[in-house]
């Protein structure tokens, strides 16, 4: 007695494929949450770094020594925030703008 059992074989090899898919998009939707909140508390401590660089830059004079180097923390902390900004919006916990723009004007 002979049995074809091609088509079975079909079938489970179909269904064991769209299995790992599964356990892909399960993967990628973890490490999105788990950017995301990285990212959530990482922006916490930037806006502490910002807040303290902007009230010590308030305390000094132009020609203070160091002013240069909290001027640098400063921008350092601009350009990271810019970035913490893009990861929530890949993870889904920010939500991204969309908008019309004019690029004559722009240009302009």
């Amino acid at each position: 007695m002979a049995r074809d059992i091609t088509e079975r074989k079909k079938t489970e090899e179909e269904k064991l494929h769209f299995e790992e898919k599964i356990q892909q998009l399960q993967k990628l939707e973890s490490l999105g949450i788990m950017a995301g909140g990285v990212a959530y508390d990482f922006n916490n401590l930037l806006m502490i770094i910002l807040g303290n660089s902007e009230m010590a830059l308030m305390d000094m004079t132009s020609s203070a020594p160091g002013k240069s180097n909290i001027l640098t923390i400063e921008s350092a902390s601009m350009r990271a925030a810019k970035l913490v900004n893009q990861i929530l919006a890949y993870s889904g916990k920010s939500p991204v703008e969309a908008r019309a723009l004019d690029l004559s004007r722009i240009i302009e």
